[in-house]
């Protein structure tokens, strides 16, 4: 009689240690010892891959020391804070003033009379006509003497590319993708065109599964990632787990017997 809760306690050890064993290491931390390394945000990463689109192109701008810019998205282009941001950074020190507006519509006004523009010098006729050409969405009133720099973004994403697991149970890494697809187009403020440019970035790594809450927030304007399906493992784990507990169950019985 005292073989029983011996055997079946060796069941049950024997039960829990595979399923431990499946599942993986189990996330641990002993007191005293360091937290986890930080890992880099979704939108750090494609920060970085902005700015490897952007730096080339900001490099070969015809901009000098004395210009003033100011940076929107194209007509059509929804606004990308974070972009503008990067953009920015990258220009500040090239150029004296920066600013901001919104996009301004490709939709062409009326000219003014001949006989008021006859009045004014060149310079300035030649900022209102530029002005008066493209109507713009925001109502604040652009510089007249500022370089219009606008963007396009083609595409802008960051996505969970693949699913690694070392053992069928618990979570696995995940690799991580950010990709920038843009062009640049810098204006006079007479409306010529001065340069256009098109750049691309991207930036991978590989992240615990288990900590990808850490990394997502929404600073883009993207569509958040989901982690790949592996279908294949999860049919096979369940029906492991099945096997596992019914071997075990039949070894019960066949040593109590």
């Amino acid at each position: 009689m005292t073989g029983w809760p011996m055997r079946t306690s060796s069941c049950s050890l024997a039960l829990a240690g595979l399923l431990l064993g499946l599942s993986g290491p189990q996330p641990a931390r002993a007191a005293g010892l360091p937290a986890a390394e930080r890992l880099t945000s979704n939108s750090e990463m494609l920060r970085r891959a902005v700015r490897g689109a952007v730096d080339s192109m900001v490099s070969v701008m015809p901009l000098g020391p004395r210009d003033v810019v100011v940076i929107l998205p194209a007509a059509g282009q929804r606004p990308e804070w974070a972009l503008e941001n990067e953009i920015a950074e990258l220009l500040q020190r090239r150029v004296a003033r920066l600013s901001f507006h919104g996009a301004l519509s490709d939709t062409a006004e009326s000219p003014a009379p001949a006989d008021s523009e006859a009045e004014e010098d060149s310079a300035a006729s030649a900022a209102r006509q530029a002005a008066r050409r493209r109507l713009a969405l925001d109502r604040r009133p652009l510089d007249p003497n500022a370089s219009l720099l606008e963007y396009r973004v083609a595409g802008l994403n960051l996505g969970y590319t693949d699913l690694h697991k070392s053992r069928l149970f618990g979570p696995g890494e995940v690799d991580r993708l950010a990709t920038v697809s843009l062009g640049l187009r810098l204006m006079a403020p007479d409306g010529r065109l001065l340069w256009s440019g098109h750049g691309r970035g991207a930036l991978s790594d590989r992240v615990p599964q288990a900590r990808l809450g850490e990394v997502e927030d929404r600073l883009f304007s993207i569509t958040p990632p989901s982690v790949p399906d592996k279908s294949l493992s999860r049919l096979l784990e369940p029906a492991i787990v099945v096997g596992l507990v019914t071997g075990l169950v039949f070894l019960f019985y066949t040593n109590r017997n």
